[in-house]
């Protein structure tokens, strides 16, 4: 595991004694040649900086995000760099070397390509005037948690001259929009933000153990608290910081693993943190430990948002300056067919919320884990967005998993957290039906709106949700490991256990008849994992029929995942006479050809099961086919006779190795 100290260095915030705004005329700003983002949010900052003309450097370098670049490209940036101070006369005037947006993190140390480090840190190494001899932490008085040069008012103020390095830092976000409101809310206008106060956070265990380490942050304790500022010690097994607001400084430990009973690393892949509600104040700062390879794209791989798809082309429906950042994890979506909107989930799905056992969330935080349901126009644009808050609690919180349009009633069904409720799309208003909600917990799975009885039966189905995190939120919801069958006209629900005696995961149903339901399941018997898809008669609870997927025709299309993990739905196609059901199927067993595909169920007295797909058919070593498997089948609402198989990869959205 590579631990990383990332700390910024506008500690002017917190230096009581400086009264007047500094000037940026040493400032370095280098923007990426060729890349546009880079170009406006440099110049966006240039401007807002007054920062010379000359001091903007525009410089090649391959590669963005978490691309680790040759050494030999990695070197010649650093050249370039240099060569422009030198050339433009800047020698000795600057102390700050500010990357624009688009620049890769880190660049290898060898021409194997066996070893790396942080490009910001290289360039203050390979820069400073103690290479190769020292590192640049050897003058570095912000580097050691032992220092207390906060109280020496003279010795803080930095220069190059004076310790020997540049500082280098980045201008970087989710988005450019996000950049630029970073940008804003530093410089000029927030300078002597600190005479309102001061609120310093600390959320580590880690880092508060330890009689040096306590000891330094009882020193910060003592001088915020003699300034008329707040000291706060996030010290509690309910969960990482967490709505917490009006930070100035936040010293936060997210490593991951096990680093102790509270360590909160493992969060980081699976909850966002624009989702942490932490407000800061302008001219914050905060300081992370931080670890790879969660910054490597794994949480970035459910941050893309609504998508539109026609035959051959996928387009995005997302603002294009990533002004719409904090509801692009999506969980599911839905059209409301009275007005034609397209309702999104905002969360992540119940069953890839992973945390370790040495991780902490709470109920609080995890009803807070989503954005609510963000609304669009068939053009793409976000016209409302229903939270919590806005809604009176109408929507029970903003962690939602699922949307289903209600024909036949007039609603949008909201699975959330906390269990379901409903919008009316006519008179515009929120409702709650009974005995389908837990304040503390009662994950929804699936909201599914009976056809059969033309919507005077809604099922719904439960998770526990992912890895870990059962075991720290479960849920709380009695028998939710069973299926739910609401009566909309009594509004009184019934718990169904449809003949199985085992408990079961992420189960999935859909109904051909009033009186047949067929639901997909897994259960775990004696360590090992199966997986079912049963038709039921819902008036006796017999089972008129089940495939096991360990022997399907002879072959073994057990899933790659925990039962637990197992979000495979059920489609019905019922437009023509003979009913069908769809399911996806994906396997990493050796024996089937079909890896992965659509197991179609053709109903009648005697079902009949088979097999759809092609051998090879996303399957492969490549790093976009590794560990693919069919993840859910979608059916055009509009030509339920076109089904569409959707696959993930298995072990990617959990994966921190």
């Amino acid at each position: 595991m590579v631990r990383i100290l990332t700390y910024s260095v506008c500690f002017a915030a917190f230096i009581f004694t400086l009264t007047a705004m500094p000037s940026y005329d040493d400032v370095l700003l280098v923007i990426k040649a060729g890349d546009a983002a880079s170009a406006e949010i440099g110049t966006y900052f240039q401007t807002a900086r007054k920062i010379p003309a000359v001091n903007v450097a525009t410089i090649s370098l391959s590669g963005s995000g978490a691309t680790k670049v040759p050494m030999a490209q990695r070197d010649q940036f650093v050249t370039d760099i240099k060569n422009y101070i030198d050339a433009n006369g800047l020698a000795g005037k600057i102390n700050y070397i500010v990357l624009s947006s688009g620049f890769p993190t880190k660049g290898y140390d060898n021409a194997g390509s066996t070893a790396w480090s942080i490009l910001d840190v290289y360039i203050m190494h390979k820069l400073s005037s103690m290479y190769p001899l020292a590192s640049w932490c050897t003058n570095n008085p912000y580097a050691y948690i032992r220092k207390s040069n906060y109280l020496n008012r003279e010795s803080i103020k930095f220069s190059k001259s004076k310790y020997g390095y540049y500082i280098v830092t980045r201008l970087d976000g989710p988005s450019r929009s996000a950049i630029k409101k970073m940008i804003d809310n530093f410089g000029p206008t927030v300078f002597d933000s600190w005479q309102g106060g001061v609120k310093y956070v600390v959320d580590s265990m880690a880092q508060y153990t330890g009689s040096s380490a306590q000891q330094h942050h009882e020193d910060i304790r003592a001088n915020i608290t003699a300034r008329g500022g707040t000291f706060v010690l996030w010290r509690t097994n309910d969960g990482f910081v967490n709505n917490c607001s009006g930070i100035n400084f936040l010293d936060a430990d997210w490593v991951v693993g096990a680093d102790g009973a509270y360590s909160r690393g493992s969060v980081i892949s699976s909850f966002p943190h624009q989702w942490k509600r932490l407000s800061f104040r302008p001219g914050s700062v905060m300081q992370t430990y931080r670890s790879f390879p969660t910054g490597d794209g794994y949480f970035a791989t459910t941050q893309f948002g609504l998508w539109e798809y026609n035959p051959g082309t996928l387009t995005s429906r997302m603002a294009s300056d990533g002004s719409d950042y904090e509801v692009m994890n999506m969980a599911d979506v839905g059209i409301n067919e009275d007005d034609h909107t397209i309702w999104c989930a905002t969360s992540l799905h119940p069953d890839h919320e992973s945390i370790s056992t040495h991780d902490h969330v709470s109920v609080d935080y995890m009803r807070r884990h989503g954005a609510g349901v963000a609304v669009y126009d068939k053009s793409g644009n976000l016209i409302v967005r229903y939270t919590k808050d806005n809604t009176g609690g109408g929507l029970l919180c903003d962690a939602v998993y699922t949307v289903s349009y209600d024909k036949f009633n007039h609603r949008m069904w909201v699975g959330t957290f906390s269990g379901v409720c409903y919008f009316n799309t006519v008179t515009r208003s929120w409702g709650t039906p009974a005995g389908l909600t837990h304040p503390d917990g009662a994950r929804v799975a699936q909201i599914y709106v009976d056809p059969t009885t033309s919507g005077q039966r809604i099922y719904v189905t439960f998770t526990q949700g992912g890895s870990g995190t059962s075991t720290r939120v479960p849920n709380r919801l009695a028998s939710w490991h069973r299926v739910f069958e609401y009566n909309v006209g009594g509004n009184s629900t019934a718990v169904l256990s449809l003949g199985v005696a085992d408990t079961f995961y992420s189960a999935k149903v859909a109904k051909t008849d009033a009186d047949i339901i067929w639901f997909r399941y897994g259960t775990n018997r004696n360590s090992t994992n199966f997986y079912y898809l049963r038709k039921v008669q819902l008036s006796t609870s017999a089972k008129l029929y089940e495939v096991s997927f360990r022997d399907i025709g002879g072959l073994d299309y057990t899933p790659p995942m925990s039962h637990v993990r197992c979000p495979h739905n059920i489609v019905v196609d019922a437009s023509g006479a003979t009913k069908y059901l769809y399911t996806p199927i994906g396997t990493s067993n050796a024996a089937p050809t079909i890896k992965n595909g659509v197991l179609r169920i053709t109903e009648g007295a005697v079902p009949a099961a088979e097999i759809w797909g092609s051998a090879g058919m996303w399957t492969g070593t490549s790093p976009e086919l590794a560990n693919v498997v069919g993840h859910v089948v979608i059916q055009n609402q509009f030509h339920p006779d076109r089904i569409y198989l959707v696959t993930r990869q298995h072990s990617k959205i959990l994966s921190t190795s």
